[in-house]
């Protein structure tokens, strides 16, 4: 039971919601051309889960969703 709530939550964690809220954390307000441009990209799970197996988190080094794009 627990494994399967930690799965969910992961799974939560690698959505396109959660990938939107790195994209305004990073300081791109909604509807502005990389905020967009991010939509386009996260809305499509092969690239969602391609840019987050290559994202360096930023304990563990300095790439920010703003050099992805």
């Amino acid at each position: 039971m627990e494994s399967r709530a930690r799965r969910e939550q992961e799974e939560r964690a690698r959505g396109g919601k959660a990938c939107m809220q790195l994209v305004v954390a990073d300081g791109y307000l909604p509807r502005t051309p990389v905020w967009l441009r991010a939509i386009e990209v996260f809305r499509d799970l092969y690239y969602r889960q391609f840019y987050i197996e290559d994202l360096i988190l930023p304990e563990c080094g300095t790439i920010s969703s703003s050099t992805h794009g």
